[in-house]
This record gives C-alpha cells, structure tokens and sequence, in this order.
C-alpha cells in the first residue's frame, strides 16, 4: 500500500508538471502572436502566475529575448516621456515591467542539487536568453537605478540568477561598460534594507574570480560603505548581513594586491578592530544577541581578512589598539583554542621584520578577568570570591602562553595555543635586539609554577 500511495503520489505530481508545461507552451505561443499591450501584460501575468507555482518553465531563448524586447520598449518609452516632461522624472515605470522582471526571475532561480535533468537544462536556456546579447544584461543593470523598489529588488535577484549560472560571460559583458558596475554599488545606499542586502550578494557573485572588477568595484568607495553598514548594523550583532560585507570584503583582497594597498591606505585596517573588541568583550556561550555560531563567523571573517592583508611586503600598521584588540581575543572566554591560536598568528606576522609594529606591541598591555576554575585553590592563594580585571604588559601575557600558563583560566595551555605563542615571540626576537632585551626584561615579571 505504501508503494502504490507513492506512485500514485508521484503521478499525480507529474501530470500536474504535464499542465504547468502544456498552459505554459500555449502561453507562449499566444504571447509571440499578439502586438497588443494590455494582451501582452495578460498573457506575462499568466506566466508569471504559472512560474510561481513551478520555477523552472522552460521559456526557451527565444520567449525570453521577446520578454526582454517588452521590457527594452517599455524602458523607452518611460525616458521618451521624461524627455517629454523637460527631463523630470516619471514617477512610474509601465506596468508591462514589474511581471516581466518576476518572471524572469523566477526561471533563472538556480536549481537545487536533486533537481531533474530537465529542470537543470530548462534553467541553463533561460539563461542562455540573457547572455547571447550583451544589451539584455546591460538593460538589467541599467534597471537597478529605477526609482521603483520592487523592481529594483527582483532585478538584482535576476542578476544574481545570471552570475551564478553563467559567470563568465555575464562578468564578461559587464566589463564592456564597466561605468555600470557603479550602478551596483550605489544600491548600497539609499535603497531599502532587502535591495541593499540582495546587493551586497550580487556583488559577491560579481567579484568572484575577477580582479578588474574587483579593483572597479574598490575604487567605487565599496569598502568604506559596505563598513558604514556594518557599524549600523552593531558589527558582531549584525547577523547575516555582516557575514556578507566582511566576506565581500575578503573576496576583494585576497591575492589582489592592488585593493590590500586601497584597504591599508585609506585607513580601514583600524575599522576591523571593532569587530575584535565586541568579540572579546562578550562572552561566546552567552546570549548577549545574535547566534553563538553567526558571532563566529564573524569573528572568524574579520580575522581571514587581516590574515590575507599580511602578506610579506605588508603595510598594515598596528596603531595603538590592533595589537592589544588581538591578544585580547586570546584571553577572552568561550572562544575556541583555533581562534586564538589564530590571532596569535596574525600578531606574529604583523610584527615579523616591522620594526613599528614590534615596539607596538612591546609597550602595549592587555586587560585579563580571570576565569576562576578552581575556587578553593584560588581562595587559597589569596584570591577574592570574584575574579577582577587585571592589566598586564602584552609581552608577558605572551609568554606566559608560550611557558604554558593562561592566566585567564588559571589552567594550561592548549598546544596550538602555545605554539601561536612561540611563534610571536620569534617573530619579535628576529632580527631585533631590542625585542630581545624587552624579552629577558620580562622574563623577570613571570613566574610560572610546575606542579
């Protein structure tokens, strides 16, 4: 009986996919028969209605290069009455636009992984109608700056359908017209929360793979607003969001030595430290908003980025609170030993060979509340009930992890901890006799006891 309710389920499935298909062929053949514009905006509306119930109706290159051609006429006829109006804007676009952009975007939808073979190749002819004329994704990107939300939203979606099914040659004809690229840019601002956050994922697609667009998109002032965002949004706080502009960010300056240089140079280095101090001022495992594993993965991100800006001909400057922002991580509670062994490793390469950045560190200190693992002992050695804040000079901290003592927790240190550790050290020590002395000068402060 289960067998036959499944098969007569999966029946009936298909003659309901059978209808979509047949409703959707006559459609189109009434669409490419008529001249008529209201029976052209029935028989769209039609067709939007069928794709929202079934997203991949295969409308073929053909159907989409007509749809297209609507929505190219309606576009002019909307800049042939602002030239009408003495260049004044047209408070509307034709309403033949808004079915044919959702439509549109509804059979570019990229396909699940256990879609069916003709699912995956009705989508790839849809989009092969886009991408065959390089006008169809310009007329998109011009779209975008229309004053009309909805669709600006569903044409960036669009976009993002294009890039993620046919990158190469979508980022290929963008580059044809790269002033247009700025149209993306500016949704960042002055739109509404759901078109700025659907921008920031278009970019992403955009960026993937292309240094010239990424240079584009850097020199188009992205990093300080995509940052702006970020800080409005309460940085470790902002969820998802921040996910996206701190891994749009690490797109942009991976391997791309022009845009580390834009990202050091205008200062932005110093705008990542709040993302580190949020994160060591919280606790992980508590609820103080957003998720623990959203939280991580934005300290995670921040650190990628410094990660990928210290390669060995760096500029990056530690300032005065970088550094400190770094070790601090290592001492906060609820972090995981790989995150803090990560940052230690961000501080050695940020001091490796920079004479600045070393003296930096050495005169810097660091806050520490202990974690108060064993009361008894504690109390024992003098301690109070509550553990209080404490300072203490960043280079003793450090090699107080490199001995294999962490006096946040009172306890040991984990092994990639330590090793982090000692690879700071060396990256002070070489080549630096006065990290040298500062060394031995503070291997007097420490007392670590071996039981």
């Amino acid at each position: 009986r289960l067998a036959e309710g499944l098969l007569g389920a999966q029946s009936q499935a298909d003659s309901k996919v059978a209808n979509v298909m047949s409703d959707c062929t006559g459609l189109l053949v009434a669409l490419s028969k008529t001249t008529d514009p209201q029976r052209q905006l029935k028989v769209v509306q039609e067709l939007q209605d069928l794709s929202n119930q079934y997203n991949f109706l295969p409308l073929g290159k053909q159907a989409v290069g007509k749809i297209i051609d609507l929505i190219k006429r309606a576009r002019e006829a909307q800049k042939k009455a602002q030239e009408e109006k003495d260049g004044q804007p047209v408070s509307s676009l034709p309403a033949l636009v808004r079915p044919c952009i959702q439509l549109l975007k509804n059979v570019t939808k990229p396909p699940p992984s256990n879609a069916t073979a003709r699912d995956k190749q009705a989508v790839s002819s849809n989009l092969d109608g886009f991408v065959m004329e390089s006008e169809n994704v310009l007329l998109l990107m011009d779209l975008v700056g229309v004053r009309d939300p909805y669709v600006q939203l569903a044409t960036v979606i669009l976009l993002t359908n294009i890039l993620s099914g046919k990158k190469d040659r979508a980022q290929q004809i963008i580059l044809s017209k790269p002033i247009a690229v700025n149209q993306l840019v500016a949704l960042l601002e002055g739109t509404g929360d759901m078109v700025r956050n659907e921008a920031l994922l278009l970019l992403r697609r955009l960026i993937d793979g292309n240094p010239t667009i990424q240079k584009i998109v850097a020199f188009d002032n992205v990093f300080d607003k995509v940052l702006g965002i970020a800080k409005s949004e309460g940085y470790l706080m902002g969820g998802v969001i921040v996910v996206d502009i701190l891994k749009l960010i690490a797109t942009m300056v991976e391997k791309n030595s022009s845009n580390q240089t834009y990202f050091v140079e205008s200062g932005c280095v110093g705008r990542l430290v709040p993302f580190l101090e949020s994160a060591a001022a919280q606790s992980m495992n508590s609820g103080s908003g957003g998720s623990i594993e959203r939280r991580m993965e934005i300290l995670n991100a921040t650190l990628q980025i410094l990660d990928f800006l210290l390669t060995d001909n760096h500029r990056v400057s530690s300032g005065k609170s970088l550094c400190p922002a770094l070790l601090r991580i290592t001492s906060a509670p609820g972090l995981p030993s790989k995150v803090k062994a990560y940052a230690l490793k961000i501080v050695g390469r940020l001091i490796d060979g920079r004479a600045r950045n070393q003296t930096t560190m050495v005169s810097a200190s660091v806050s520490i509340i202990p974690v108060i693992t064993d009361l008894e002992t504690h109390l024992r050695s003098g301690g109070g009930v509550e553990a209080k804040e404490e300072r203490r000079p960043a280079l003793v901290y450090v090699l107080q992890l490199a001995l294999g003592h962490d006096p946040a927790s009172l306890s040991g240190v984990p092994a990639d901890v330590m090793s982090a550790a000692h690879y700071a050290l060396r990256s002070l020590l070489r080549k630096n006799f006065g990290g040298q002395a500062a060394v031995c000068q503070a291997l007097s402060h420490v007392a670590v006891t071996y039981e």
